[in-house]
């Protein structure tokens, strides 16, 4: 399966890899290894406010996977006891759970999704 969604830039690197036949194994790890890196530059670009208003705006519009990345880098660059913090904790486990009920299949991973969102609102 070569579709997918993600902000547009995911959504090229998924179809180059397609096109050049690489498969479900090294795609999902080439995608994990590109949203590393997505996910250090934007907190080094972004302030935990921006990645909050980021992830927000990409929850608004469905593109989980961006709004994922954005909560994910406002929880890096946010101090511990901030009120950005804490939004962005409610939003990614918001996300997490949004992304469980669209994504079928692997179910270790929904499972490892789940306890993630309940650990984030503890």
């Amino acid at each position: 399966m070569c579709a997918g969604g993600g902000s547009k830039a995911l959504r090229v690197v998924v179809s180059q890899m397609c096109h050049h036949g690489l498969s479900l194994h090294w795609r999902r790890r080439a995608l994990f290894f590109v949203s590393f890196v997505v996910l250090v530059v934007s907190a080094a670009l972004h302030t935990p406010g921006d990645h909050l208003q980021l992830g927000n705006n990409a929850l608004a519009v469905g593109e989980l996977d961006e709004a994922i990345t954005h909560f994910e880098a406002c929880l890096a660059t946010a101090l511990q006891d901030s009120q950005e913090h804490q939004f962005c904790q409610i939003n990614l486990a918001s996300a997490l759970v949004d992304l469980n009920e669209v994504e079928s299949g692997d179910e270790s991973a929904k499972e490892k999704r789940a306890g993630k969102a309940i650990d984030l609102l503890r």
